[in-house]
């Protein structure tokens, strides 16, 4: 599982972490080193922290845990669907809006989209918000492929009036 060999990872990099430390302080004790470079964060012992200066103040940064990775698993594409029926468009649409909603790059678009339009509904003009449910649709204007956000109720009209 991938969560056991972060875990693994999490305590080689410590390892390596205490070398350098012992190597670079040799003449020091090890509750020394302990107390100068690992130190309590949250509920984690043995945060590996480093201190600077940020204008007049001191502030610490401990190094991140790469077992606090939130791990993604991928969600498969149902077997019977197909990309090229039209009776799928609506399952395809929906699992673009979730896998652009997983990504940075996909969220700044669904933001950049949302912007383009002012915060309104091409179909019906009412704003899109966390209120009502709402996706991504691409339609094609003056001969371009344009990809807009709608209402779930608004986009079932479009998938509609597209079948007729």
């Amino acid at each position: 599982m991938a969560s056991d060999t972060f875990r693994k990872a999490d305590y080689l990099i410590f390892e390596k972490l205490w070398q350098w430390a012992t190597r670079r302080h040799p003449k020091k004790g090890k509750y020394w080193i302990a107390d100068r470079y690992f130190t309590r964060v949250k509920n984690r012992n043995w945060c590996f922290v480093a201190n600077f200066k940020k204008g007049k103040t001191d502030d610490r940064i401990a190094l991140k845990r790469l077992y606090d990775t939130k791990i993604t698993r991928y969600v498969k594409v149902k077997g019977e669907a197909n990309p090229f029926d039209p009776e799928w468009t609506e399952y395809f649409e929906k699992r673009k809006t979730y896998k652009m909603l997983q990504s940075l790059n996909g969220r700044k678009s669904l933001l950049y989209m949302w912007e383009r339009q002012d915060h309104l509904c091409p179909v019906c003009g009412k704003p899109i918000d966390k209120e009502h449910p709402w996706g991504t649709s691409q339609q094609i204007v003056n001969g371009k492929k344009v990809n807009n956000l709608l209402h779930d109720s608004c986009r079932r009209k479009v998938i509609q009036t597209n079948k007729m």
